[in-house]
């Protein structure tokens, strides 16, 4: 790998002071909107956003260059991480090989180490509380496997053509949808992910607060949500964010699955990329990805409220990094119908993290708080195409949020596994 760092930047104006864009002003918008087609040397790892810093990684022979260019962009630099390979090397000695049919709790798996042992080890040791099953394939045909932990009843309905599917009933308790690592590069989300559905299980016996989580609710936890991504990161190219899927017309591969969810806002720019090369294209068609047509259907087709809502209570979708908690709208700046119940929920849930680790997250809407996005998962949960609300303050899942995890950037995508545990605990309902 060449040497590289990541940098982070902010946009300003004026002698040696920054002054970083605010929202509201045309002009700012569209310099932001069009700084990752005018400095294409970068590997944004943050998105650029209005208000504030975003993090790139530079190969370290591009930097007299990239200096040059930011200059006419009134950008300040500031160097994160000096050797990212560094940080990959620490990193490696936390990862599970994956010839391995071993799995330990804080190590980097691979999908097929992680879906066996939740499968085969895991889940048969606690049937009582526990399931897996397939809600379809990837592109290149890997299980999106669902562990379903519920105090309740748990049948579950199948079938094999054209791939196989399941479709678990309604058992009568609020239903929770969680998954991790649609973005192929954040590992730390998957690894922490485990973790925490290994501890549900394991201390379902013992632990009071745990059991009457489990004993209340009905969980569904979707750990590798982009599989093909996931496993391309590990063996091929640790940075790539995107599915593996073939783009008709352009030698580039994959979308950006979290850019491709079946919302009203899917193809805006900004908020996602016309562009197959980009990495956050939107894709060809809102849902044109298997992965989040697979996810779609699935709790789509969970079943309904008398209302219309969904038999879903609460979406997260868990991401890293930035230690940050957001909500509707990720398409717009102007506040959801349930703005205040979001605000109250996600103070509630920063609070709790901070008296866990002390770890400060920010919390707000996603637009506002860190970048536009269009066609997002948590904007398609709280309101998708697929249901028509019957009154203007309706939500499907009303409370549907985006977790950016660890850390605020020393790490970046690149987390030791020393900090797996602790993610875990920071994401556990």
């Amino acid at each position: 790998m060449l040497p590289a760092f990541l940098l982070s930047l902010a946009s300003g104006e004026g002698g040696g002071n920054t002054h970083y864009f605010a929202p509201g002003n045309n002009h700012h918008d569209q310099a932001v909107a069009g700084f990752e087609d005018a400095v294409p040397l970068f590997d944004y790892w943050t998105s650029p956003s209005l208000g504030s810093p975003f993090d790139v990684r530079v190969l370290a022979s591009s930097v007299s260059e990239i200096r040059a260019r930011l200059a006419s962009h009134f950008v300040s630099v500031e160097v994160v991480v000096p050797d990212i390979q560094t940080l990959v090397d620490n990193e490696a000695a936390g990862r599970s090989s994956s010839r391995s049919n071993r799995w330990l709790p804080g190590e980097y798996h691979s999908t097929d180490q992680i879906n066996t042992y939740f499968r085969d080890t895991a889940v048969p040791n606690y049937t009582h509380i526990a399931s897996t099953f397939s809600i379809g394939t990837s592109t290149e045909g890997r299980d999106l496997q669902v562990v379903r932990i519920t105090g309740g009843p748990k049948n579950t309905t199948c079938s094999y053509t054209p791939a196989p599917a399941c479709k678990p009933s309604y058992n009568g308790k609020p239903a929770i949808w969680f998954q991790s690592t649609i973005h192929a590069r954040e590992w730390l989300t998957g690894a922490s992910a485990e973790v925490m559905v290994d501890k549900i299980l394991k201390d379902y016996a013992t632990d009071a607060s745990i059991r009457q989580m489990v004993d209340s609710l009905d969980l569904y936890f979707l750990i590798i949500a982009n599989p093909d991504g996931y496993e391309y990161s590990r063996e091929t190219d640790r940075w790539w964010r995107k599915t593996r899927s073939p783009n008709a017309g352009s030698s580039c591969v994959g979308t950006d699955p979290n850019r491709n969810w079946a919302h009203r806002a899917w193809g805006g720019v900004p908020g996602s990329s016309t562009n197959p090369c980009s990495d956050v294209y939107h894709g060809s068609r809102a849902g044109s990805e298997p992965e989040v047509e697979r996810i779609q259907q699935f709790v789509t087709q969970f079943g309904t409220e008398a209302d219309g809502s969904s038999h879903f209570k609460l979406f997260i979708d868990y991401h890293t990094y930035s230690q940050m908690w957001l909500y509707p709208w990720g398409y717009l700046y102007s506040a959801a119908p349930h703005d205040d119940e979001h605000d109250a929920l996600s103070a509630a849930a920063v609070a709790a993290i901070r008296g866990v680790h002390g770890k400060q997250y920010t919390y707000g809407p996603a637009a506002s708080t860190i970048y536009v996005t269009t066609g997002d998962s948590t904007d398609w949960a709280y309101d998708p195409i697929e249901a028509r609300p019957p009154t203007p303050d309706w939500a499907y899942i009303k409370h549907a949020y985006t977790i950016e995890g660890r850390d605020t950037g020393g790490y970046g995508f690149v987390a030791p596994a020393s900090e797996i545990a602790a993610g875990g605990s920071l994401s556990t309902p």
